[in-house]
């Protein structure tokens, strides 16, 4: 069960790609006058990202995974992220395929089929902001998509005075032992390591990796201030999440179970690095407003 919980999110946040074998069709049979007509969107990030500035109605495929807004689900489905139907990217007739370039195996299949392809980083925030001058280029939107740049990165600017918190966010572990193991956590990843730097707090982990996987000696070893448990999967009720945080309980000696700040969020694009990052650092600061400084000091 670790693995599929995992498995989302190494799906919304694009870090191991696989994909589906190649259609026989050719993209001959795709008539293409302009680009961004007919658009089919590969990822959660990508769709959420055309409908917020405007190209909703361009959209004629989505995958599975695309859950944002609701009118992308009405939307034809291509598959999964991880396995898109290349037969139903044909039958759309798409002038225009946006991929994220994490998945170069797509990218490599779709462009042997003669499609128009589209691709960018979307794995960072970084990476999501720099990939919207790309869109409004090949969209010829590039105005709108400009104006959002800016404000985009006043909203990663950290403040002055950050707080002396210590921030664990956790995005896969055990969820069914009833103990706290095989816990992956954020860390030099571009994604949750930004939005802390913008929340104004310190990540509990300071080493290099991205994603790295600890046991409890690890976590107590880092002692944070707060953990952050994202449960992206819909498959927990407000019960099981009750139960998955107390868990934690179990730890003490850790100064975030110590003076209860243990915050267990269910919200799937909390692994999403689009347009609703926003969202996520304003969240952060929320749950954190009445922590001026480390609250735990026994």
């Amino acid at each position: 069960m670790l693995r599929q919980i995992v498995n989302v999110l190494v799906i919304t946040l694009c870090f191991c790609l696989v994909t589906a074998g190649c259609s026989k069709k050719t993209a001959k049979e795709i008539k293409v006058q302009k680009s961004c007509q007919r658009i089919v969107s590969t990822a959660p990030s990508i769709t959420e990202t055309l409908f917020k500035f405007g190209l909703g109605e361009n959209v004629v495929g989505v995958t599975d995974n695309c859950s944002f807004p609701d009118a992308a689900l009405k939307k034809e489905k291509v598959g999964k992220v991880l396995n898109i139907n290349l037969e139903k990217v044909l039958s759309l007739k798409p002038d225009t395929v946006m991929v994220i370039d994490a998945n170069p195996d797509l990218i490599k299949k779709l462009k042997a089929l003669g499609l128009n392809i589209v691709s960018f980083n979307h794995t960072t925030i970084k990476g999501f902001i720099s990939s919207l001058p790309v869109i409004g280029k090949a969209c010829e939107k590039e105005p709108r998509f400009l104006e959002a740049v800016t404000d985009l990165k006043k909203s990663l600017k950290a403040p002055q005075k950050k707080k002396d918190l210590k921030v664990l966010f956790v995005i896969g572990r055990d969820y069914h032992s009833g103990l706290i193991k095989d816990v992956y956590v954020a860390g030099n990843d571009g994604f949750f390591s930004e939005i802390m730097d913008a929340a104004g707090v310190k990540n509990a982990y300071e080493g290099s990796l991205n994603y790295p996987k600890i046991q409890v000696e690890g976590i107590i070893s880092l002692d944070p201030d707060v953990v952050v448990d994202i449960v992206p999967s819909k498959e927990f009720s407000e019960t099981e999440l009750s139960r998955l945080s107390s868990d934690w309980e179990k730890l003490k000696d850790v100064k975030a179970v110590k003076n209860k700040k243990i915050f267990m969020i269910n919200k799937n694009y909390w692994s999403i690095p689009g347009p609703r990052f926003t969202r996520i650092i304003n969240e952060l600061k929320e749950i954190l407003k009445d922590d001026d400084k480390t609250s735990g000091n026994n």
